[in-house]
Parts: structure tokens; sequence; C-alpha cells
């Protein structure tokens, strides 16, 4: 029976995009892979209301060529602008963690993303969570545990946003992450993308 070869990649690392900042991923030479999703994940670090329309963005971009800058959009996403909601930790929380304490609780809305900040290393141990439940003053229940372990004062933001793009590799040479947030008002970003593709079939 045939079966794929799965292989993952990274598109942009996961790393901090301040306001009037833009950046772009090392390519990722796609040629030998037949199809793939690309992950991208953003979350907000500030309540600052992003007030820059048209000037932000992130870009799936591909390129037929193997080196050179003939790039193209494949798709974009024009990020929320919303002031976000916050609220902060009172407790260290294990990894694993699903219930997480806080003095007040944000009126998040149950189901969608929100992002949990890290004062450790804020680029790389932050994460995405799905809140399910509410106490109301008292914590909020996410669907899966923690990733890292979280310290009192670590922030929660909603406003998160996640995006898969499924992408057939024929034609495409290259693939890339490009993220704009060029304004001089408006929160920071975290952002990251990553490949899961199938690179052949056995």
């Amino acid at each position: 029976m045939a079966d794929y070869t799965q292989v993952q990649a990274t598109v942009l690392t996961q790393q901090a995009l301040a306001l009037a900042a833009s950046v772009a991923g090392t390519p990722v030479n796609v040629a030998g892979y037949l199809a793939g999703i690309v992950y991208i994940y953003k979350g907000k670090t500030a309540t600052t209301a992003d007030l820059t329309a048209g000037l932000d963005y992130i870009a799936l971009q591909v390129s037929p060529d193997a080196s050179g800058n003939n790039w193209y959009d494949y798709t974009k996403f024009i990020p929320s602008g919303t002031a976000a909601l916050t609220e902060a930790l009172t407790a260290t929380e294990p990894v694993g963690e699903t219930v997480l304490a806080t003095s007040t609780t944000a009126a998040f809305v149950l189901g969608s993303y929100v992002f949990c900040t890290d004062a450790t290393d804020e680029a790389l141990n932050s994460e995405w969570l799905v809140p399910i439940a509410v106490a109301a003053n008292v914590s909020h229940t996410y669907r899966d545990g923690l990733l890292f372990a979280k310290a009192a004062d670590d922030d929660v933001y909603d406003q998160a946003e996640r995006w898969a793009v499924g992408i057939d590799f024929a034609g495409v040479q290259r693939i890339r992450l490009v993220a704009q947030h060029l304004g001089a008002t408006g929160s920071g970003w975290v952002i990251k993308a990553i490949l899961e593709a199938a690179s052949a079939i056995v």
C-alpha cells in the first residue's frame, strides 16, 4: 500500500516582531515535496489597538525559482487590529496545567485563541491556548495543557490568531513567510510558521 513520507520544516522561527518592523523567513526549498500544510501562528503582546490599516499583513509567498527574489503572494492575511483584552496569572503553573489562576478574568471568547506570554523568554516559550471555561475572578480553563511552565504575572492576551494553509507544490520551488507590522501605534506580535509536507510516496 502506498504511503507518504512526512517532513516538517520551520518556515519562520518563533520570534517577537516589534512595531514598525517586518520580517521575511528563510526560504524553504520544496522542490522535492508533493503537497503540505503551512501552520501560521500570531499573538499580541500588548493591549493597544493596531491602527495601521493596510500596513499590517502576514503573507505566505511562493517562488518558481530555486534562488533569487522572484516571489508571489500565495495567500495573505490581515491580522485583527482590535485592542486585546488581557489578564495576569497569579500562580506558578506547571507544564501540562489546563486551569490557570487569575485574580480577574478577562472577557475572553470561549473557544477562540489566546496568547500566553512567558517572561522567561517571550519569543520562544510563549504559547497559543483555547479557553473553554471560566470561573469569574478565579481562573480560566484551557482545552490543552501548557507546553512550558508559567510564572505569576505572565500575561494572557486574546485576539490571537492561527491559520492552516494547504498548498500543492507543483510548480513551486520555494516558500517563505513574510510578516509586516509597519505602524507606529499598536501591539507587538509574536509569530511563527511551520510546514508539514509529504515528500514522497513509498
